[in-house]
């Protein structure tokens, strides 16, 4: 299932979809200028709280957020590979059942 976080609240290595931006229509105009926009994929390339910058690939750019407005960026966050998988290993099955 999808996940919709403010970019602020993504780690390192997660990566989905751009889905709102948030703000006054000079932010969004920031946004556009570096080519931040709803529907573009991004990854996580390095998140550090004490740093103050969020630093993401939108394709093959790269690109480094200020946390402070990292928070109006809403993203569709991918599963991981983890998530993804339902685990059966508790599973017991009767033979009287088959």
């Amino acid at each position: 299932m999808l996940q919709r976080l403010p970019l602020s609240e993504l780690k390192t290595g997660q990566s989905g979809t751009i889905v709102q931006l948030i703000g006054k229509p000079k932010l969004l105009q920031d946004f556009m200028t570096h080519g931040i926009r709803v529907g573009l994929k991004i990854k996580i390339q390095k998140s550090v709280q004490n740093e103050g910058f969020i630093h993401i690939n939108l394709g093959t750019t790269k690109v480094s957020v200020d946390q402070s407005v990292a928070k109006y960026i809403i993203v569709s966050i991918n599963p991981s590979k983890s998530e993804d998988k339902e685990d059966f290993s508790q599973w017991t099955i009767d033979p009287k059942d088959i």
